[in-house]
């Protein structure tokens, strides 16, 4: 259930269809970028599996996967899809080096990918309805999963200074 206090949102998700989704990701992720662009000397947007956003300092760059979560404050559970429509997707098939989940207050949680692989190694599968398609997911709990494993924007920021 999306934010019902947030008008340009429906209030069901499951009655998002996949472009409207679409522009929602599009939305979080300018927001991503627009709260990094002075600590990066450019950040490149790209549209296809591998990655969201490159983040490029002093020759060096990190690819980043952002994702919004509308339910995670309600549930206490971060979904991490990994197939729509019969086919891998998500973090099967993400080549991103960070993954950025942005709840429905916009609070950023930053998680290595290889870190998002290694939690959702040995949880259940959920099948779901979402957008327009079936999809499967993996839920991760925020005290414990996301949490623990978080790092932070300074952090992120200070990673391409070598």
């Amino acid at each position: 259930v999306c934010d019902p206090c947030n008008k340009k949102y429906p209030s069901e998700h499951i009655k998002l269809d996949f472009k409207e989704s679409l522009e929602i990701g599009k939305e979080k992720e300018i927001y991503i970028k627009n709260m990094m662009k002075d600590n990066f000397e450019h950040i490149y947007e790209n549209d296809d599996y591998r990655y969201d956003l490159l983040f490029l300092k002093k020759g060096w760059y990190v690819t980043m996967e952002v994702k919004y979560d509308d339910m995670c404050l309600d549930t206490g559970n971060f979904a991490v899809e990994f197939e729509s429509r019969g086919k891998p997707s998500g973090i099967k098939t993400t080549k991103s080096d960070l993954w950025a989940f942005v709840d429905k207050k916009n609070k950023v949680y930053l998680l290595y990918t290889t870190m998002i692989k290694k939690l959702c190694e040995g949880k259940k599968e959920i099948q779901t309805r979402c957008e327009d398609s079936y999809n499967k997911v993996y839920l991760l709990p925020y005290k414990t999963d996301i949490k623990e494993n978080c790092i932070s924007k300074d952090f992120f920021i200070r990673i391409l200074d070598k």
